[in-house]
């Protein structure tokens, strides 16, 4: 009878803590949807600033805009949304686009754009043939 009565207590206290912990993954998983807007929205602009500036002659001015970005289930969001833009190591430029709203929510994301490349149609001049060899007899 106590071994009963201990395999149930030990099974009541297996079952508790399984509960407790599909309640926190549900929290985590459900996430926050105005942060996970902003992000999006980030995101969203730092790729349109990637294709921009991957192209030779291109570039883009730092900028800070106000702008809503639209929430599942709820009005629309008012947030601030800044783009800048600073070189990075190897010829690449760093994009940086930051959503910030009023609660204090943020989001940011950062590109590595790589080194421009010509635009499409261009005529790129290539060197013709290999230099002349230096000290043959």
């Amino acid at each position: 009878m106590i071994e009963s009565a201990a395999a149930v207590a030990i099974f009541s206290l297996l079952a508790v803590a399984l509960a407790g912990a599909a309640v926190v993954a549900t929290r985590g998983a459900s996430g926050n949807p105005s942060r996970d807007a902003l992000a999006r929205v980030a995101g969203n602009e730092a790729l349109i600033a990637a294709d921009v500036l991957k192209y030779d002659g291109s570039h883009l001015a730092p900028r800070t805009i106000e702008t809503t970005v639209p929430l599942p289930n709820g009005s629309p969001l008012p947030a601030s949304v800044s783009l800048s833009i600073s070189p990075s190591s190897g010829g690449r430029l760093r994009v940086l686009v930051q959503a910030a709203a009023p609660g204090g929510e943020r989001a940011a994301v950062t590109l590595d754009v790589p080194p421009p490349a010509p635009l499409p149609g261009s005529y790129v001049d290539a060197p013709h043939g290999a230099p002349e060899p230096t000290g043959a007899p």
